[in-house]
């Protein structure tokens, strides 16, 4: 597994903030919208969704109010349902806010120590995007507090240490005034 991949593991089980939440019915394995958020129809094959407490990933999105599920939960009637909003790399234009999106931005760097698994580091930038200045400020808030100082495994990779090294405001050209970017440096045992 990659650095990107347990990056993208953390960040689903850690902000709950850029996450999608409504109630369904399933019959099999298709799920269709009862109320809440509708489905994002720019939601790729692979996107994980929990429904009833039940992990699964989706099949395909027909509509945003039909969709299909790569297992069957036999028959539910007006269950939650809940899938996030993260992307590595850019996000569809369609996505729905808030969310973020994030790349790596450097090349590997590895550093040689007495260990017998080197170190290695990669500069990350992460971009959260909502309908509200205020809803992008809570969700880097949850961002902010999921990174700073984290040590521990992001999927197979331990990491030693996540570090920010940059900010864009608010309010700036490059987010169009609801969005933010922040750089952090993540170090990790390969």
């Amino acid at each position: 597994m990659t650095i990107e991949a347990g990056l993208y593991q953390y960040l689903i089980a850690n902000i709950p903030s850029a996450s999608h939440n409504g109630q369904v019915n399933v019959d099999g394995t298709t799920v269709t919208w009862v109320s809440g958020q509708k489905f994002n129809t720019a939601w790729p094959g692979g996107q994980h969704i929990t429904i009833d407490g039940n992990h699964r990933t989706i099949q395909g999105v027909t509509n945003d109010e039909t969709l299909t599920i790569n297992a069957s939960l036999g028959t539910l009637t007006d269950v939650s349902y809940n899938s996030n909003n993260i992307y590595l790399g850019e996000a569809p234009n369609t996505t729905v806010k808030p969310y973020i999106s994030y790349s790596r931005i450097s090349a590997v760097r590895t550093y040689t120590m007495t260990r017998q698994t080197p170190l290695a580091s990669a500069l990350f930038r992460f971009r959260v995007y909502g309908i509200s200045p205020a809803s992008v400020v809570g969700v880097l808030g949850d961002l902010r507090s999921a990174l700073s100082g984290y040590k521990g495994y992001m999927g197979a990779e331990w990491v030693d240490g996540c570090f920010l090294r940059g900010e864009t405001d608010l309010g700036t050209q490059d987010t169009g005034g609801r969005g933010a970017a922040v750089d952090y440096e993540i170090f990790y045992y390969e």
